[in-house]
């Protein structure tokens, strides 16, 4: 299977930061990481962008054009007391029955320590519909609508969550998420 990495931000779009930690940097040691794992699998990784890049979304989708399913990996900024993963899924997509079962399955195998208590609150469909209805939504869907295949924009955590940063700063959690990313192919590929 052919997998596009979608490292978010880059260049001198940091994203989100909390001291000294960058959400670009993060997220792009992150998928070097997965795409290890990936390959290592067996599958094929295609990347969005080199690491100093600045994104630009069409250039980014173009790269991902020929990828079975997209991932694109950010961290996410908002109150202190938020947390947890969520991923995004494009509902007006062709394939949104398929980004629904793999938004699920990363649910399913996100780790604990950092998986929200309700899936309902973990799984957003992003859409014309819900972005009529919370604006800050276009966003995520900026970055999902340009693809056709399997597409999931996955906040694996919030950077401005002192619980969340001491969590996924453990080594355990890290390997867990990218193992959660493995277990969720494997399982939708089946």
């Amino acid at each position: 299977m052919l997998i596009g990495l979608d490292p978010g931000h880059g260049g001198k779009d940091f994203g989100a930061s909390s001291g000294l930690i960058t959400e670009a940097n993060y997220v792009w040691e992150f998928c070097n990481r997965l795409e290890t794992m990936f390959s290592l699998a067996g599958h094929k990784i295609v990347k969005s962008r080199p690491k100093i890049e600045d994104p630009i979304f069409k250039q980014r989708a173009v790269a991902l054009e020929k990828a079975d399913v997209v991932f694109s990996i950010h961290v996410n900024a908002a109150q202190p007391q938020a947390s947890g993963g969520i991923f995004f899924w494009n509902g007006d997509s062709v394939s949104k029955d398929k980004n629904l079962a793999l938004a699920q399955l990363l649910y399913k195998y996100w780790p604990p320590a950092l998986r929200r208590l309700k899936e309902s609150t973990s799984i957003w469909r992003v859409g014309a519909q819900e972005i009529a209805k919370q604006a800050w939504l276009s966003r995520a869907h900026n970055v999902i609508k340009r693809h056709n295949q399997p597409t999931i924009l996955a906040e694996l955590f919030f950077l401005t969550s002192f619980y969340d940063v001491k969590v996924a700063a453990h080594p355990f959690t890290e390997e867990a998420m990218r193992w959660a990313f493995m277990r969720a192919i494997d399982a939708f590929s089946n």
